[in-house]
């Protein structure tokens, strides 16, 4: 464990750095927020096992209240409460939900983008003559560091409203997921956010007499954003009355403070949850994303390890490169102007089998990525996908597989040996 106690201590020269806002730093931060709850005397100075048992016993204890689902509701006792929401404790510092702006919701009709309509939080009206009943409702959510203007997100809401009666809704919570922010902060920011959806989402429900509903609603999320599902799904199970959406895909869902936990987005979210894994891991500096199967069906592209094909000199920051491409893949597999299709296929001995080389391949198994047709196919489970290494990613069927060079990603180790 050598190596691992001289690795740590490389990590917290790198933690007095990560400032300017590029991908790379956005990892490092995330590094640092989790090595921010180490014990505060050097690693050097004492056994290692005893140093990540404390850390991790600080970091369980500091974690029930990340993640817990009844705020305080004593407003002497939070740093800040919101209307209907919940309050959340003084522990959380610059609490960020979503901006007072107004939202755009562009609609499809006949397979074209029709006029925006500007609803925001607080007042969905103008979105009750202009919706047609039977509309299906996309939500799109950013991660840690990014913004609704980020040209994947602008790009997927395009692809989406090609399709017909299509709205289109796009988070925009940067001011709460600015790398800038602790990661920490920027999860308990999710959780507000996750929230204020919820509540968008029923108040459409209410004001358009059905003609949005959970049943045809598609949250669609990367990163931190696809984890946000949790609070979405808590909040709106609670005023709603038990409803649930009926698909979430989770594009590299952030592995930091949720996996470790059990605390992610699962199959009781929706009724149907397709997870896309590209930086699966267990270094949170060295990969991003989940490494566990988690939804009805889980893709893992390439493998689902960090760094995907093209990534590999990614200007060092091969892990943020990888998580991305689970939204570029995804856009590809969601453009109806290609006739390209995103195929998988399933190992009969999983995907550690595939890994190795040698994958025995189930015939009748098998799945597609789509934007609304997956949960029709037959394959469930752990899919493989396999990609080109740049755009055009899509790979059409009877090419030489590409095997991968990575090991394969790691369940959880026991509390002691991760970090």
């Amino acid at each position: 464990m050598q190596w691992l106690r001289f690795l740590l201590l490389g990590l917290v020269s790198r933690c007095s750095f990560a400032t300017e806002q590029d991908e790379q730093d956005i990892m490092t931060n995330i590094a640092c927020s989790v090595y921010d709850f180490k014990l505060r005397k050097p690693f050097i100075d004492v056994p290692l096992s005893a140093t990540l048992k404390g850390y991790y016993q600080k970091l369980l204890d500091r974690a029930k209240g990340i993640f817990s689902h009844e705020p305080k509701k004593n407003k002497k006792d939070c740093e800040k409460c919101v209307d209907g929401l919940g309050c959340w404790t003084c522990q959380t510092f610059g609490l960020e939900g979503l901006p007072a702006d107004e939202l755009e919701l562009p609609v499809s009709r006949n397979n074209l983008e029709g006029p925006s309509i500007r609803i925001s939080p607080d007042n969905v009206d103008r979105a009750v003559e202009s919706v047609e009943n039977g509309t299906f409702l996309n939500i799109i959510v950013h991660g840690y560091g990014g913004s609704a203007k980020q040209e994947w997100i602008t790009t997927l809401k395009d692809k989406i409203l090609q399709y017909d009666k299509r709205a289109v809704i796009t988070i925009d919570w940067q001011d709460g997921a600015d790398s800038k922010v602790n990661y920490m902060q920027a999860v308990r920011n999710s959780q507000l956010i996750g929230r204020q959806i919820a509540s968008l989402l029923y108040q459409l429900m209410n004001r358009t007499s059905g003609a949005i509903h959970s049943k045809r609603t598609h949250l669609i999320g990367l990163g931190l954003g696809a984890q946000m599902a949790i609070f979405f799904w808590d909040y709106f199970r609670l005023i709603s009355d038990n409803y649930v959406i009926s698909k979430i895909t989770a594009l590299d869902p952030s592995k930091a403070y949720f996996e470790d936990y059990r605390l992610h987005v699962n199959t009781s979210m929706a009724r149907f949850v397709e997870v896309i894994h590209t930086s699966a891991g267990r270094l949170p500096w060295l990969s991003y994303g989940m490494s566990n199967p988690v939804g009805h069906v889980d893709f893992y592209m390439n493998g689902g390890s960090s760094p995907q094909p093209g990534c590999e000199f990614a200007s060092s920051q091969g892990a943020a490169c990888s998580s991305l491409r689970a939204a570029l893949y995804y856009i590809e597999a969601v453009d109806r102007s290609t006739n390209c299709t995103f195929d998988s296929f399933a190992c009969i001995g999983g995907l550690n089998q595939y890994l190795a080389g040698n994958c025995d391949e189930d015939p009748d198994y098998d799945s597609t990525i789509t934007l609304d047709r997956t949960q029709k196919s037959i394959g469930r489970g752990v899919q493989i996908v396999e990609t080109n290494d740049r755009s055009p990613f899509c790979k059409p069927q009877g090419l030489p597989p590409v095997r991968p060079t990575t090991s394969p990603p790691t369940s959880p180790a026991p509390m002691k040996d991760q970090l």
